[in-house]
């Protein structure tokens, strides 16, 4: 993913965007058509699926499209039954251009376009193409936006999607449905590999609880990731009395190998199994999840896992779980959050070089959250 050149081309659009006036609204009509932008990443997307599927049972006439990048996992989303199509726009500034092109047709002619991302100017230019826009008034876009809703820095993602979707609707006069924080309809029909299938089953017979651990990260957030130290310690403790699974894909390919070569007593299954391979095995068993802050956490959420997770770079109440059982370790530190998604900062390195804010939350403390949900079993 070329994701660099694409954000070159965004501040390259900022300067247009300050010389464009807001937009009006077209009609009041219910919208027929809708298209809904968020760019990235896979956790931003499983954050944003309850909101959009509240959209959908509102306004249930209209068809609602998905413009985003492959950085959200797409595939992911496949069998979301709100969706009608995703669209996926390229993030090369070459090929970018020549897709905007050829579908200015497809774009003019939506009712209504959404745009999710807090600080993409292309997303607001692209909104601005459909009959009416809407999205954040955020500090780096949003003021030529036809509907308009205040971005709030300290808010969690999630209430903050719903809220736009509620200042959309009561525009079209319509009351926004009563919604859950999870259950966005990713699984489907999905049909596991044999070998996942057998594995669950055989855990679901044991006496034995399980309990996965997310000691990753994606590729460009390393520095989100708490010690493999501290996960070495939450297997040495939990050893034998639960069943011991890890989690991860490609970018924990390291960590794979050094499980691996140390031949540590749990069920390795990072790079084993697909997103939607882990949402059903999530789904059937239910598992204590613990991890890093991360897509995996939104995705334990997604089918209504409540999880034990570690915050560092950014805060658990702006992009943590809303499971009224999940449970966040995190230390308050004057430089926290330095992840600011909203003016654009988006560190993959501590600025400190020192980690503090992951290298002062003790083992032992996350230990006692797992007894805990153990003992509530």
């Amino acid at each position: 993913m070329r994701t660099q050149k694409l954000k070159w081309l965004d501040r390259l659009l900022a300067g247009i965007l300050e010389r464009l006036a807001r937009r009006a609204v077209v009609n009041h009509r219910f919208p027929k058509s809708i298209l809904i932008i968020k760019l990235s990443a896979m956790g931003d997307g499983l954050c944003l699926m309850p909101s959009i599927k509240s959209l959908a049972t509102a306004l249930p006439e209209a068809q609602v499209d998905w413009l985003t990048t492959a950085r959200t996992s797409p595939q992911l989303f496949e069998r979301v039954s709100f969706i009608h199509e995703i669209i996926l726009l390229p993030t090369t500034g070459l090929v970018l251009p020549g897709f905007l092109f050829r579908n200015l047709s497809r774009l003019f002619h939506y009712d209504l376009v959404i745009d999710f991302d807090q600080y993409y100017r292309i997303s607001e230019l692209i909104a601005r193409m459909g009959r009416c826009s809407a999205g954040f008034d955020a500090p780096l876009k949003g003021h030529t936006f036809s509907i308009r809703h205040k971005y709030l820095p300290r808010l969690n993602e999630k209430i903050q999607f719903r809220e736009v979707i509620t200042t959309v609707l009561k525009r079209y006069e319509v009351e926004m449905p009563a919604g859950e924080w999870a259950g966005t309809d990713l699984i489907g029909a999905h049909k596991p590999p044999n070998e996942l299938s057998a594995l669950a089953q055989r855990f679901e017979r044991s006496d034995k609880k399980v309990l996965v651990l997310y000691p990753g990260s994606g590729k460009n957030a390393s520095f989100r990731r708490w010690s493999w130290f501290n996960f070495e310690e939450i297997i040495s403790r939990f050893a034998g009395r639960v069943e011991i699974v890890i989690a991860g894909g490609p970018d924990e390919k390291e960590l794979d190998k050094k499980i691996q070569r140390e031949g540590y007593p749990v069920h390795n299954q990072i790079g084993n199994w697909s997103l939607l391979d882990w949402a059903w095995f999530l789904d059937y068993l239910h598992p204590i999840v613990v991890g890093n802050d991360g897509g995996f956490l939104h995705l334990a959420e997604a089918v209504g896992i409540p999880t034990i997770s570690i915050f560092g770079p950014s805060k658990f109440s702006k992009w943590g779980s809303l499971h009224p059982e999940s449970i966040a370790f995190e230390i308050d530190l004057e430089c926290r959050p330095c992840l600011k998604n909203y003016l654009g900062e988006v560190p993959t390195s501590c600025w400190r070089g020192t980690s503090e804010c992951l290298g002062k939350i003790p083992p032992a403390k996350v230990i006692k959250g797992i007894e805990a949900k153990l003992e509530s079993r």
